[in-house]
């Protein structure tokens, strides 16, 4: 049961930030999307750098990217919070969210990020018989290199 709780609050977390665009779209607030946008793909920056590792990508890049992303979401999270017609956009669901911290809601989105990097990985290089799990390990980093210079995360953030 526990598990099950923790995986509705990442959804209902990801939820807010996927459909923010869908309540602010014809308002002056429609910016607020980007900063969730700006975060949860700053997040998944930072977890392909940690996968890739700091052989070649600059020193302190998983952490930059972090703290870049971890910004963006406090800032958002709080416009949300305060912005008028939050509530009303997401009826029953905002009772849950309205009692949390923004490191509770941060940590979510944070998580999700997490599960989507992982995923993909997963999909990228298989468990297959007969490779140790460093060699994995070592091919996974080479994937997570790969795409975070397909995504141009080094140009996050500056």
């Amino acid at each position: 049961m526990r598990r099950y709780a923790v995986k509705m609050y990442m959804l209902t977390a990801l939820a807010v930030l996927a459909l923010t665009p869908v309540v602010y779209a014809a308002g002056p607030d429609a910016s607020i999307d980007l900063v969730g946008e700006k975060a949860g793909v700053s997040f998944q920056c930072a977890m392909l750098a940690g996968h890739a590792g700091n052989k070649i990508l600059p020193k302190g890049e998983p952490e930059r990217l972090f703290e870049y992303g971890y910004a963006a979401a406090k800032v958002g999270w709080q416009a949300l919070r305060t912005t008028p017609g939050f509530r009303q956009g997401f009826g029953p669901h905002f009772g849950f969210l309205a009692g949390k911290s923004d490191e509770f809601f941060i940590g979510m989105v944070v998580a999700g990020a997490a599960a989507d990097i992982d995923k993909f990985l997963s999909n990228e290089v298989p468990i297959e018989p007969g490779v140790t799990t460093e060699q994995r390990m070592q091919l996974q980093g080479l994937v997570a290199l790969q795409e975070f210079q397909r995504r141009n995360c080094r140009l996050i953030g500056k």
